[in-house]
């Protein structure tokens, strides 16, 4: 379900940053920095939980 969510933030960042701030102001919309740092961020989380996964099998 985790996994889900991190793929959802990455490929809708823009619908994520209307949850968590959207509805704090009007007319707003996310800079290019937060869209672009949200999928960094949201494929380095699936990598690094991917690799702890397989290191915590063995």
């Amino acid at each position: 379900m985790k996994k889900l969510l991190i793929w959802a933030m990455y490929a809708y960042p823009e619908f994520g940053w209307e949850l968590n701030h959207g509805w704090k102001y009007r007319n707003a919309e996310p800079s290019d920095f937060y869209i672009e740092s949200t999928k960094f961020f949201g494929v380095l989380t699936m990598i690094v939980s991917t690799i702890l996964i397989i290191i915590g099998l063995f």
